[in-house]
């Protein structure tokens, strides 16, 4: 494969440093969301026909990640900006700004 692309060759060397150094410091769990939060995303960019190249740029964060996401350099998590849109614009919910 490598013969192929020879960029190759760079992105599993880093891929495989930064995944030995991250990767067993998490737990079975934290692990196996990553696993599924990737699987979800390639699948989900594969129904768009966007090529998944991108998901190759992705390395591991500093501490424990919360996502995926976090991890590939082009993705802005905007998780908390995307639950209010649709708080706001689904009808039948109403805010409660005081809790109390």
């Amino acid at each position: 494969m490598t013969a192929r692309d020879p960029n190759l060759a760079a992105r599993l060397a880093r891929f495989s440093e930064n995944r030995a150094r991250a990767i067993p410091g998490l737990t079975w769990k934290e692990r196996e969301n990553l696993a599924v939060q990737k699987e979800s995303l390639g699948l989900a960019l594969a129904i768009a026909g966007v090529p998944r190249a991108e998901m190759l740029s992705w390395s591991a964060t500093p501490g424990r990640p919360a996502s995926f996401l976090e991890g590939l350099p082009g993705a802005r998590v905007r998780e908390d900006v995307m639950i209010i849109k649709d708080f706001t614009s689904l009808p039948g919910f109403k805010p409660l700004w005081n809790s109390r």
